[in-house]
């Protein structure tokens, strides 16, 4: 304390500083538009060229204008946080506003940045009076005729300049908006997946550039979506029965007046080109329907309807806080083959999410089918034609009817799939290669982790695991993309956060889902296995599900240092954990022997355990857990007495576990692979001779195995940690590099390009598993991806948000690797190589953060950083030599090590 106030005593005005601000964020994203008031969240980063560069002060100004401060002038705080920085609860923001914000910062010397460059935000409508009278909207429906989606219209007539036009809107379904005939904004299926009976997102469109002075026209398009359409196991109109659309246009003129346009009865409506539109089913879209012109100026709708109003509560609308579904990227085909006449199938080479974009050929009437598929059969008579049978209700075909003879470019609007191979039936001339692409759709999260290894398997295994994230984070985190099913199931992410939080930004994507959580939760503090939770299905859960409300949390904030998601949903995770410390202890010990459902044990394991009794010591293991993550987010937010009493509780909870399922000779009851991997993993052994002990006894069982995993959904992730917690990990390499089944290898050498659901989704004849439950992009068991970044990668977290992180690639395992993570500080990367001689490393450490670098070597003089001594290196703090390794403490900057091997 006395520094920091001898600091700022010697502070003064300067014109250089060492600290340049970039990346700044608001909840998680940049310039945000349209979000919540009530929550907002800023971070960004330090950049520096120099070395041990931290933050030791900084300052923030928001305005209603760039450069402005009539909101919140924090003046200096002394503080070196640059994360999760909250506005004081006295601040009340505008709805429907625009705010600017700048930061700039002090380093450890005194020194001031420049201030950063002006960033945004702006504020969606906060309440339910600032739609302006807006009302839910939707088609008159015949009940004598079989009707297609609707569309619907309103004129906008414009006299004078414009300032700014900002669209909101919502739906009872998925809509898409048009100004002009042009498609507003870039994103795909909105509103996105809620409990609509208690909250529905709406969306804020800057349509300022669309808008011109005379007449204007908005269009809009409403299909089922997931409030009325086929959502999880065959279900339909979960939320509702009919389609609604709302909207508000806030035109603000140049002269300052302000005008607003809202959904109403003087809308007007019509049948459009929609035949149907399903999420699971599909698209079909029948030329012949549209009316040309019909969202442009100069048609004449006098044969369209009024629009219906519907009643309903506006307090459900709320801004939607994660970035949108948009177009990821887009893939060719990769081979064209015809393995029955007519039937043209079109390969991507990768299994992904989203739409096909064909171009294709017809006469009047003429109806294309479009069927996608994951997998196409690999013997028998049908070898060569798509597989189907593992989307079990879901249709997954789009339809295309032409309305004269032409050639079009056909994209579904309405629906999307999982798969890799299109079929095209139906068409007289197919496709060329070049004609057929597949559309990637997905939420638009930022990719943050990169890694490359010497090893093709390797490679292919992050490729695929990196695949299966994207497919599935579409608006909700679900458990397969392709069949009847898409469900947010908590399990699968409860086991994949860590491994999520490496590769992509999850903070606003996550944080959404922990609002859909909090809403699924019940009068108990549990929740149901899958969220959202359409039709009150699978409201059994259990062990290693429901403690997703803990650990989704937990990783989001161990990763990015972000405590909003923490502060959030904090009062509902501790009810939550009330909820399991009751199920544990209501009979009088520690051991959780309750919450048991019919996936208890560890789920599609390969071991003949009985499951329940399995249950008992997965349960325990996951309390012990839980209370340890408790207490370390109690201490982060400030609740340290309470982070004591759940310290010292998950201490008891391990005592408990060893007394009861550690036996005397070291084996741990059951004896699953599973249990042996918590049990170490975990760390719920504390004494050095047992851990041994138990050591020995899972390599025993391994070695029983012949060194092949047997682990399920919650086993798996903890498998190789336990290997590397015993210093084995040649073995924890062993079981990675396995190509034969069951292994990560024998998937990719049977051609996987996502993760599959089971270990055995195809069988070594080609054949395929379950048609039940049979996905081929699960992402569950690319949980090891945490491992392989923290060990081959080499970047481990210390505290979290890799405020200070440990590099240690597994130097003996390859010879190099490629490591790098954008952190919420910056850059934090690993690169490193070795011959037969030397070993050559290379790291960036961000501003304000530390790191403790291992190097091997012989002795402390062998290692150097350019050309002197390592240990005497700018920006090295501490350095200590053990059993042939040089530990470095450093500061921020970028270092070059080198190590002679001789």
């Amino acid at each position: 304390m006395q520094f920091i106030i001898l600091l700022f005593l010697s502070l003064i005005p300067v014109t250089t500083w060492s600290i340049t601000v970039k990346e700044m964020t608001v909840n998680g994203r940049t310039n945000p538009l349209g979000i919540s008031g009530n929550h907002v969240s800023l971070s960004w980063n330090n950049i520096s060229n120099e070395r041990g560069v931290y933050q030791s002060a900084y300052q923030i100004l928001i305005g209603t204008n760039e450069g402005g401060k009539d909101i919140w002038d924090t003046g200096m705080v002394a503080s070196d946080r640059q994360i999760d920085i909250s506005l004081p609860k006295d601040i009340r923001l505008d709805s429907a506003k625009r705010y600017y914000w700048q930061v700039r910062a002090w380093d450890q010397n005194g020194k001031a940045s420049n201030w950063s460059k002006p960033s945004w935000f702006e504020t969606g409508l906060l309440s339910p009076q600032d739609w302006c009278n807006a009302k839910w909207i939707g088609p008159e429906r015949s009940k004598d005729a079989e009707q297609s989606l609707p569309l619907f219209r309103k004129k906008l007539n414009i006299s004078k300049a414009i300032q700014s036009v900002r669209l909101y809107a919502s739906a009872h379904g998925v809509y898409q908006v048009s100004i002009n005939g042009q498609k507003v904004g870039a994103q795909y299926l909105a509103p996105g997946w809620t409990d609509y009976t208690k909250r529905i997102q709406f969306q804020t469109y800057d349509i300022t550039s669309e808008i011109h002075i005379g007449e204007n026209v908005i269009g809009a398009a409403l299909t089922d979506g997931w409030y009325k359409g086929k959502v999880g196991l065959n279900w339909r109109e979960v939320y509702g029965s009919n389609l609604a659309l709302i909207a508000l246009i806030k035109i603000e003129y140049a002269d300052g007046t302000v005008e607003h346009i809202v959904t109403d009865q003087t809308w007007k409506t019509s049948q459009g080109p929609f035949v149907q539109a399903d999420l699971q089913d599909g698209e079909t879209y029948d030329a012949r329907l549209e009316q040309m012109g019909w969202d442009r100026k100069g048609f004449d709708d006098s044969l369209w309807r009024k629009a219906k109003v519907f009643d309903d509560d506006l307090s459900k609308l709320v801004p939607q806080p994660d970035s949108p579904i948009k177009i990821l990227e887009t893939l060719d085909t990769k081979q064209v083959t015809e393995p029955f006449p007519g039937e043209y199938v079109y390969d991507l080479g990768q299994n992904m999410v989203g739409v096909a974009r064909v171009r294709i050929t017809g006469k009047q009437g003429q109806t294309v089918r479009i069927r996608y598929a994951e997998e196409i059969y690999r013997t028998g008579k049908d070898k060569g034609r798509i597989y189907t049978d593992n989307f079990r209700t879901a249709k997954v075909t789009d339809y295309y009817t032409f309305a004269r003879d032409e050639s079009i470019v056909y994209q579904p609007t309405f629906t999307q799939h999982g798969f890799r191979y299109i079929e095209i039936t139906g068409v007289n001339t197919p496709p060329q290669k070049e004609e057929v692409k597949g559309v990637v759709l997905g939420s638009r999260l930022q990719d943050t982790g990169a890694l490359k290894l010497p090893h093709p398997m390797l490679n292919q295994l992050i490729s695929n695991i990196y695949w299966g994230q994207r497919s599935n984070f579409l608006s909700i985190p679900t458990d397969t993309p392709a069949r009847d099913e898409r469900l947010g199931w908590t399990g699968d992410i409860n086991v994949f956060a860590p491994t999520a939080c490496r590769f992509q930004d999850t903070r606003a994507f996550l944080s959404k889902w922990m609002d859909d959580v909090r809403d699924a939760q019940k009068p108990s503090g549990n929740i149901p296995a899958i969220i959202p939770q359409p039709n009150n299905a699978f409201d059994e859960t259990g062990v290693g599900w429901s403690d997703a409300f803990i650990t989704i949390p937990y990783s989001v904030w161990r990763s990015t240092g972000d405590t909003s998601i923490l502060r959030n949903n904090w009062e509902s995770m501790k009810r939550f954990y009330a909820f399991v410390y009751e199920s544990a202890t209501h009979d009088g010990n520690l051991l959780e022997e309750g919450r048991s459902s019919w996936f208890s044990g560890d789920w599609l394991n390969l071991e003949d355990a009985d499951r329940l009794e399995e249950h008992k010591v997965i349960a325990t293991a996951y309390f012990a857990e839980n209370t340890m993550m408790m207490s370390e987010m109690a201490d982060a937010l400030g609740e340290k007495e309470k982070a004591t009493q759940w310290y010292e509780l998950s201490q008891q909870i391990r005592d408990a576990f060893c007394r009861i399922y550690r036996n005397e000779d070291g084996s741990i009851y059951t004896g699953t692979q599973t249990v042996y991997a918590m049990a170490l993993g975990m760390k719920l052994i504390t004494s050095p001779m047992e851990r041994k002990q138990t050591a020995e006894k899972f390599i025993e069982k391994l070695h029983a195995d012949n060194y092949h995993l047997k682990t399920g959904f919650l086993g798996t992730p903890w498998l190789l940690p336990a290997l590397s917690e015993i210093g084995r990990n040649d073995l924890a390499m062993k079981l990675l590099l396995n190509t034969d089944y069951p292994s990560w290898g024998y998937e990719i050498s049977m051609g996987a390009t996502t993760m599959w659901e089971r270990w055995n989704t195809i069988q070594a004849d080609g054949s395929f598993g379950p048609v039940e439950m049979n996905s081929f992009n699960h992402y569950a068991y690319g949980a090891v991806g945490d491992w392989i970044f923290q060990h081959l990668g080499g970047i481990q977290i210390l505290e979290p948000g890799y405020k200070q992180s440990h590099i240690e690639p597994l130097y003996n395992a390859l010879k190099e690797s490629s490591c790098s993570l954008q952190t919420a500080y910056g850059t934090l990367s690993v690169d490193w190589k070795q011959t037969d001689t030397s070993l050559e490393v290379s790291v960036v450490i961000p501003v304000n953060t530390t790191s403790d670098i291992v190097i091997p070597c012989k002795s402390i003089t062998d290692v150097y950083e350019g050309d002197s001594p390592a240990i005497t290196s700018a920006g090295v703090s501490h350095y200590q030599f053990k059993e042939g390794k040089l530990i470095l403490t450093t500061g921020s900057g970028t270092y070059q090590f080198r190590t002679s091997l001789k």
